[in-house]
């Protein structure tokens, strides 16, 4: 049976979108489950768009820039920002 290698499959993207609610965070839908991405409180009520297809999540703003980057934990519903707190 032959075989190609080296083909790249499509990857299917589907683009979450909403806003930043008042707590700061987003809730795209990723493996049936809501996860909760924590932004910073500087993008509070803007538009947002995460296309989601794999772990690695992209986040953008309604312009087009990136708000977020990041590989969700499948374990957590939290998403946190991923700051270091001094202590």
């Amino acid at each position: 049976m032959a075989r190609s290698e080296g083909l790249d499959v499509a990857v299917h993207y589907r683009a979450d979108h909403g806003r930043v609610d008042q707590q700061c965070r987003v809730t795209p839908c990723y493996l049936s489950r809501l996860r909760h991405i924590g932004v910073g409180r500087t993008h509070a009520r803007l538009t947002v768009r995460f296309p989601l297809a794999t772990r690695h999540v992209c986040g953008f703003r309604a312009d087009r820039s990136l708000l977020r980057d990041l590989v969700l934990d499948p374990a957590r519903n939290y998403q946190p920002l991923g700051t270091l707190r001094a202590a």
